[in-house]
């Protein structure tokens, strides 16, 4: 697999971004945290096995996709048990994975977390949205003018759900831009052609639960792909602040009409808009006793309130989040590790407040010296620190036992 990504990438030879992408690679267990690499580390962490080296990744570090720096090199980790069986879609992920280890160097900074696209999780965030995938899939599978017409309506779509929310121009942009590009380069090194990533754009919706994070990875490949046909060129000159669709819109010239609403509608016709539609109310009606449990348990109950700022690292699927309102956005599981400590929680959730410096998981049930434990969580606390009943009653508190009445 290792020689896989490295030949996709000597065959790229800079080409895509203008740098190459090849990169050291860590395959890590989640269970265990035992590492194979593709290359020793100036460190000395790593020990030769036959052709790689292996290792353990310690505590401190989270074990997720990304990249990381560790041992004296910037590395792609990639999860053993996320590595598909398919040698392309292996590719693709690590790809995925090596853009994100150049991107600041090729002036694309990683996002900060607050903008997370609550808007793709109501009714018309989502309808627009998948009424847009259903146009780029037809836009990839075809060419001349109903190519043309295919993206005229992606963009009319696009247009129409961007017009009823102030903040999802920015918002969407900034994730196109770094999930987005990142699965465009993968779709890129991995060779795989525009009909098979109309199908993965068609298919969205039954992969992605939510789609306030995970839209970009299929928005992302499908609008570079068509971006490649109409303007070979479009990435010499891009920047974080331009905008994949419209680019495109430019590139083919294609006007929005005067009443975008209206006419976006009409279109919709042609995408089986009305059968969307009457699905997305019947998700409706069910999310409304998830979003009530939501906040009877993390918002109104009993909880643990958890300091974000200062050096927390996360690793969560981007595909289930869960817009709280004001309230903050759930993440239903996710791994933190902090000055604090390390949390699991495998169900019930943590609530995020939007400004990120806070978080809530349901009051603890269990706390016995550095171990806590509440419903569907655990925490191991790191040295001089503890949990404590905080007020108002049914609160409780992270503490340094340094600090004052502890």
């Amino acid at each position: 697999m290792f020689e896989q990504f490295a030949r996709a990438c000597r065959a790229d030879n800079g080409a895509l971004w203008g740098t190459s992408l090849l990169s050291p690679v860590l395959l890590v267990d989640r269970e265990t945290r035992d590492a194979v690499a593709s290359q020793p580390d100036p460190a000395g962490q790593l020990t030769p096995e036959g052709a790689v080296f292996v290792g353990q990744i310690p505590p401190d570090l989270p074990v997720a996709n990304t990249a990381l720096d560790w041992a004296g090199l910037r590395w792609v980790m990639v999860v053993w048990q996320t590595l598909p069986d398919d040698p392309r879609a292996a590719v693709r992920l690590l790809a995925h994975e090596a853009f994100h280890r150049v991107q600041e160097q090729l002036g694309f900074p990683w996002p900060e977390t607050t903008g997370i696209n609550a808007h793709l999780d109501d009714l018309e965030g989502r309808y627009w949205l998948q009424l847009e995938w259903c146009a780029l899939a037809r836009a990839l599978r075809a060419s001349g003018e109903a190519w043309r017409r295919a993206v005229a309506d992606a963009l009319l779509f696009r247009h129409a759900r961007r017009a009823l929310c102030p903040q999802a121009a920015v918002e969407e942009r900034v994730m196109e831009m770094h999930e987005g590009l990142a699965e465009y380069t993968g779709v890129k090194l991995a060779r795989i052609a525009g009909p098979e990533v109309a199908q993965e754009t068609q298919a969205g919706p039954a992969r992605f639960p939510s789609f306030v994070q995970s839209f970009a990875y299929l928005s992302g490949p499908a609008y570079g792909l068509l971006l490649d046909a109409a303007d070979e060129d479009w990435r010499a000159e891009l920047t974080p602040s331009q905008d994949l669709g419209c680019l495109l819109q430019d590139a083919l010239g294609v006007e929005i009409p005067a009443e975008p609403r209206r006419i976006a509608f009409r279109r919709a016709r042609g995408y089986r808009g009305a059968e969307l539609r009457k699905r997305e109310l019947a998700r409706r009606e069910r999310q409304e006793a998830q979003l009530a449990s939501y906040r009877a348990h993390l918002a109104q109950g009993p909880v643990l309130v958890l300091p974000l700022a200062g050096g927390v690292r996360y690793s969560y699927d981007p595909a289930q989040l869960v817009p709280l309102g004001e309230e903050g956005t759930v993440f239903p599981a996710i791994r933190l590790i902090a000055p604090w400590g390390t949390l699991e929680v495998t169900e019930g959730g943590i609530l995020v407040d939007p400004s990120w410096q806070k978080a809530r998981v349901s009051a603890p049930t269990s706390v016995r010296g550095d171990q806590v434990a509440g419903e569907g969580w655990r925490l191991g606390l790191a040295p001089g620190w503890l949990v404590r009943p905080a007020t108002p009653p049914g609160r409780w508190e992270l503490v340094r036992t340094d600090s004052p009445m502890t």
